[in-house]
């Protein structure tokens, strides 16, 4: 959940504040899929002196993964984001983000991203810079072994985005990612029987480019969405593809319901896994 994509908040009229002020804002957003994985994020978004954001994010997945040998384990992985940026209502933004996930004793992900953005009536553009790092927790029973394995990875996010006069918009994105270590080699060894099923799962989730397109559609009580994503894995080339339908709608001057549904597979196959979430928002 990148807390830096910006959420379905009312307008400044709506809870009688300056209309150069955004609203702050806390969010629940749980969800689920047809794997037997479930979510569940909680999200802040506050002003800070100057127009400036303060925004965190706390978030749970939890799934059962099953060994070789038939029994179940249940894995938890943690995500926890920090970040700050510069008044989003200027022509001219920046901001900063440090992002921490994973299951402790078996993997965990470091990033941290660098925005940029330009901001017009009608048009949005962005770069977003990052820099990731893996660490792997080897459990074998080998005392010479290292425990820890490391690896970083850099990626650039370009997003280009057009808002009409009226109810519609479009945001194009992509991103490209680098890494500086072998990923098949490291792919294979995660397959092994001693890493968890989260790490495991992050073993095919080595992205080489991802493309995405989002067509939006907003009314005074709700707004539409619709957003296709092709990811290219970097381990075989396989495409993953996402389609996420998503609707929020304003309940009053500071409550929003918000809900999505989705489905991923493979480019190709007609199997695929289906996803569907709700949550809500209270916004000051």
């Amino acid at each position: 959940m990148a807390i830096f994509c910006g959420a379905a908040w009312p307008s400044p009229e709506e809870v009688d504040i300056p209309p150069d002020v955004l609203p702050d804002l806390i969010a629940l957003d749980v969800s689920g899929d047809a794997r037997g994985g479930r979510d569940a994020y909680l999200d802040l978004d506050v002003g800070m002196v100057g127009g400036a954001r303060f925004m965190a994010t706390l978030g749970s997945s939890r799934f059962d993964s099953t060994k070789s040998d038939n029994t179940k384990r249940v894995v938890v992985t943690r995500t926890r984001i920090i970040g700050i940026r510069s008044n989003p209502l200027n022509t001219v933004g920046a901001g900063l983000e440090f992002e921490n996930w994973g299951e402790e004793g078996s993997l965990i992900v470091r990033s941290w991203r660098v925005l940029l953005d330009v901001n017009t009536e009608h048009w949005f553009a962005a770069v977003r810079r990052q820099r990731r790092e893996y660490t792997l927790y080897f459990r074998s029973g080998c005392r010479l072994c290292p425990a820890t394995v490391t690896g970083r990875s850099a990626s650039m996010t370009l997003e280009l985005g057009y808002y009409s006069d009226g109810p519609w918009a479009v945001n194009l994105g992509y991103t490209r990612h680098d890494y500086d270590f072998n990923v098949r080699r490291v792919t294979s060894e995660l397959q092994r029987e001693s890493f968890s099923a989260a790490t495991r799962d992050l073993a095919s989730g080595f992205e080489d480019t991802r493309r995405s397109i989002t067509v939006s559609y907003a009314t005074e009580q709700s707004l539409w969405s619709v957003t296709q994503i092709k990811s290219i894995s970097k381990v075989d080339g396989a495409e993953t593809q996402f389609i996420t339908l998503r609707a929020s709608f304003s309940l009053d001057a500071h409550w929003r319901l918000n809900a999505r549904l989705g489905r991923q597979r493979l480019a190709g196959s007609n199997q695929g896994v289906t996803f569907i979430g709700s949550g809500v928002a209270y916004s000051w």
